[in-house]
């Protein structure tokens, strides 16, 4: 009987969140920068999103793990890559943007990744 016991346990045990593996699909990558943000029901901002880059794309990750992505876009400065929501822009006089769609907000040095982006593009097409 005992043997019955401790096989659950070790069977319980393994099923436990706590046991449960990692996930690495859709975390930060080792570039990310540390983002202030106030995700949807948080009234304060913190350092507490992450920003990864891929070209004209920027992901922005919550601590929970979820998610917003989003495109560098010349005429705009950036729009939401799925579109499913708009995304509304409030420039502020210390340079940065506030961002904010669908409750959850966010504070970016939006012009320095615009500028990143265009030199982005000047190097994969040769110009200076």
């Amino acid at each position: 009987m005992r043997v019955g016991v401790s096989a659950a346990l070790i069977v319980l045990t393994a099923c436990s969140p706590d046991a449960a593996p990692k996930e690495t699909q859709g975390q930060a990558g080792a570039g990310a920068l540390t983002v202030m943000c106030a995700p949807d029901g948080v009234r304060i901002y913190a350092p507490d999103c992450t920003l990864d880059r891929n070209g004209n794309t920027l992901t922005i990750r919550h601590p929970n793990g979820t998610f917003r992505r989003f495109l560098l876009d010349g005429e705009h400065g950036m729009i939401t890559a799925d579109g499913a929501d708009p995304v509304r822009i409030t420039k502020r006089t210390d340079g940065l943007v506030d961002l904010e769609i669908a409750g959850d907000r966010y504070r970016l040095d939006l012009p320095n990744l615009e500028q990143d982006n265009k030199g982005e593009s000047d190097a994969n097409t040769g110009r200076n």
